[in-house]
């Protein structure tokens, strides 16, 4: 499980919040990230690999 951050900056935090989102139907998710993340000025300085947490293997919706 290496390289599962990806780090652009070091910034210092005091009280971070957290943005995340994973790619779905239409990308939907990816949409209203990036929505959010302009208008609250989030500044971006790294990602996470989310394939290493999780195997979607099917959705069940009822």
């Amino acid at each position: 499980m290496r390289n599962l951050f990806k780090l652009s900056k070091r910034p210092k935090l005091k009280s971070p919040n957290m943005l995340a989102a994973w790619p779905g139907i239409s990308n939907v998710s990816i949409i209203v990230a990036n929505y959010l993340r302009r208008k609250l000025e989030f500044k971006e300085f790294g990602e996470i690999e989310a394939s290493h947490f999780f195997d979607p293997i099917g959705v069940i919706a009822r």
